[in-house]
């Protein structure tokens, strides 16, 4: 079985001395899809499934852990720009956006892999 994390906590930044961790049941993350919640993560089951954070800052992380390392993800920042996403079967905190201009943002991980790679589990975010 294959897990994606989004772990237990998104770390947003304001400036370089500040960050926030935002766990994953925050009321701040917004859920799409066939979602899996554990006590620690978030596993995302099918394609489509989605993670959605508003937040005030200039940059978002999150831990994410994928068994088989074969899932994809879009991460879309202000509904504007995407990239794509591969996720390693170690866990590790990835830059989702950075250098943003002060003020309020959105950013959103969505699943692209077909259901049959298995869940990606969503740890964290900071």
């Amino acid at each position: 079985m294959m897990k994606f994390c989004l772990a237990a906590c998104f770390l947003l930044s304001g400036t370089l001395s500040f960050a926030q961790h935002v766990k994953i049941n925050d009321t701040h993350i917004r859920y799409s899809g066939r979602i899996g919640m554990k006590k620690e993560f978030a596993e995302f089951y099918w394609s489509g499934s989605s993670a959605t954070l508003r937040f005030k800052g200039t940059g978002v992380s999150a831990d994410l852990k994928d068994e088989r390392a074969d899932n994809y993800f879009y991460v879309v920042i202000d509904r504007d720009s995407t990239y794509k996403l591969k996720v390693d079967s170690v866990k590790k905190t990835y830059q989702l956006a950075a250098d943003l201009p002060k003020g309020n943002h959105q950013v959103e991980l969505f699943k692209i892999t077909e259901y049959d790679r298995e869940r990606p589990d969503f740890m964290a975010s900071s």
